[in-house]
């Protein structure tokens, strides 16, 4: 069975055999990101540094009956414990605070006009800072060099 990643009710109503809602706990999430985080090191070039975020971008639907906001805040909450759990477990996996830049932030034009994406303006700051603190000459030096 599929598990349903789609924002629309419709997929659920109409191909019920195909879907499936599950809301994962800590745990579950933790074992899947560590499966992850596995599988790109046996898989993926050596000494590669693996990059982690949570989207900022709210929940439009949950399957819980749970209200939107409850639901959203609990899957983000759930998310971010897992990620610092596996980014403290492992020294070559780095959070990217993108969730925490957005959602945090009192900066005007974080949002774009539907109010629950972010602007193109915004998102191109989040990624320079992820440049600057990753990829600029300086910062891959020091990597190396703590390698």
């Amino acid at each position: 069975r599929d598990i349903l990643a789609r924002s629309s009710r419709g997929v659920a109503a109409d191909q019920p055999d195909r879907c499936h809602w599950e809301m994962l706990g800590f745990e579950a999430v933790h074992r899947d990101l560590t499966r992850t985080v596995e599988l790109l090191r046996r898989r993926g070039r050596k000494g590669v540094r693996i990059l982690v975020t949570v989207s900022p971008i709210p929940l439009k639907v949950s399957f819980s009956g749970m209200d939107i906001l409850v639901a959203n805040t609990e899957a983000k909450s759930i998310l971010r414990a897992a990620v610092g759990q596996v980014v403290a477990e492992h020294p070559d996996v780095a959070y990217v605070p993108s969730y925490e830049s957005i959602v945090l932030s009192r900066a005007p034009g974080i949002w774009a006009n539907d109010l629950r994406h972010v602007s193109d303006a915004f998102i191109a700051k989040v990624i320079d800072r992820l440049i600057d603190a990753y990829f600029t000459p300086a910062t891959s030096a020091a990597a190396q060099a703590a390698d």
